[in-house]
């Protein structure tokens, strides 16, 4: 595995915004799909609780998990046709409130534990909206 190191994009108000996406997309089902990957970065970070609800009046889930430690948010819509974003239709941001883990490192080990399962499609964002990492070919034009 590579060696990730997100530090770079790191500092005050600088989150880090995670588009995952399945890597088929026959039949997907925004819920099936927000439920399953939930679990999997609640297995990520070792955590055991968090909470799955549906947003009123949209046509996606959000989920969060929020504590002393970390503050994690998820949020699923349906595939779009257009673009690269439309085939990673899921948007996670997670952020360390930890005073010696910068959220890079949250960030990393997130994207290492996701795309470690060979399930999703996953493009990582720094602040400034320029792709950092991803594993698969999102282009150049950002």
């Amino acid at each position: 595995m590579t060696d990730l190191d997100f530090s770079p994009y790191d500092g005050y108000k600088n989150d880090f915004e995670i588009q995952i996406g399945p890597i088929s997309e026959v039949d997907f089902s925004a819920k099936k799909f927000g439920d399953n990957l939930w679990m999997n970065i609640l297995d990520i970070l070792g955590a055991s609780f968090g909470s799955g609800t549906t947003m009123p009046g949209r046509s996606g889930f959000s989920y969060s998990l929020q504590n002393d430690e970390l503050s994690v948010s998820l949020y699923v819509g349906p595939i779009e046709e257009d673009g690269v974003l439309g085939h990673v239709p899921a948007s996670l941001t997670a952020i360390s409130r930890f005073e010696d883990v910068e959220s890079s490192k949250l960030a990393e080990v997130l994207y290492a534990g996701l795309t470690a399962s060979g399930g999703y499609l996953v493009v990582v964002f720094a602040h400034h909206g320029k792709p950092i990492a991803a594993n698969f070919d999102v282009g150049d034009d950002w």
